[in-house]
């Protein structure tokens, strides 16, 4: 499928997984690599990421108050797995459960082979 309709079937699906209205998030996504294992009847699978608008624009705001121009925004389990693959790289058929507990939230990714 085209990455322009690609885009707009993940948007449609996301809807009924996203908690609030979809055009009070901002929705990235990412395309997992296939298994040898899975069934290939057209299906692929995806990693989807939702944050709300006013929660991206505040977080931007207190940066660009601080002076510093901000750059990359990324999702907290994200962000602890790419600190993980820098400090810890891991063979191809390692599975590793990355924890991370915060005030508010606790993540939990699995991650295998580099992919969550």
């Amino acid at each position: 499928m085209p990455e322009e309709e690609l885009e707009g079937q993940v948007k449609l699906a996301a809807e009924q997984y996203i908690p609030f209205d979809i055009n009070e998030v901002n929705i990235d996504f990412h395309v997992l690599p296939s298994s040898a294992s899975e069934d290939s009847q057209g299906e692929m699978a995806i990693i989807l990421v939702a944050a709300k608008k006013d929660k991206i624009n505040e977080l931007t705001e207190l940066v660009k108050g601080a002076g510093l121009i901000p750059m990359v925004m990324d999702v907290d389990a994200f962000a602890v797995e790419n600190m993980h693959a820098i400090n810890y790289p891991m063979g191809q058929e390692e599975t590793t459960a990355l924890v991370n507990i915060g005030a508010s939230v606790m993540n939990v990714n699995i991650i295998r082979g580099g992919s969550s």
